[in-house]
């Protein structure tokens, strides 16, 4: 199976090779640092305050649960040799619930941060795609694709839309 895989990107490669050869300079291949706009970009460092600021209130708010939680253990831990069975048995259910409480905020949390950070993320794509379709359709550009090293080892910076499309966003 991964040989038919090899010969199909091979081919694919060829083909790319030679439409390039052929290809004027409206049907090269333009590409676009999309990891590089998220970073540099006015839209990307606001977003970055703003995940940070997020985080770091819920990790606060975790905090306490945690040392809440441990007061509690630690109470457990002292208490226990003089808690009749019954006794020791509610109150290691109540650090067993505790625990389960923090584990299930603790995921809550996580997939809060998560969710800021993709709806910011996903604002900032929206943005520049929307500019690097307006500068495409402009340059009469048929093809760009995302700068990904596993895919592209060098581009020419006449090429590469990156400054372009991030000074648009900037400006936007």
């Amino acid at each position: 199976m991964n040989i038919y895989k090899n010969i199909i990107f091979a081919l694919s490669f060829l083909f790319l090779h030679q439409s390039l050869i052929f290809a004027g300079e409206k049907d090269a291949i333009y590409v676009v640092d999309m990891q590089q706009l998220i970073d540099k970009s006015e839209m990307g460092k606001k977003a970055t305050v703003i995940l940070e600021k997020e985080k770091s209130q819920k990790m606060a708010q975790l905090e306490n649960l945690k040392m809440e939680l441990q007061k509690i253990a630690e109470e457990y831990a002292k208490q226990e040799p003089f808690l009749s069975d019954e006794a020791k048995l509610a109150k290691r259910e109540t650090v067993l619930k505790k625990q389960r409480e923090f584990q299930i905020k603790q995921q809550d949390v996580m997939q809060e941060i998560d969710g800021v950070f993709r709806r910011e993320v996903g604002t900032i794509l929206k943005k520049a795609e929307d500019i690097l379709k307006q500068i495409s359709k402009e340059r009469g550009l048929k093809v760009v694709i995302e700068k990904d090293p596993r895919l592209v080892i060098y581009v020419s910076q006449e090429y590469d839309l990156t400054y372009d499309v991030l000074k648009k966003l900037d400006a936007a």
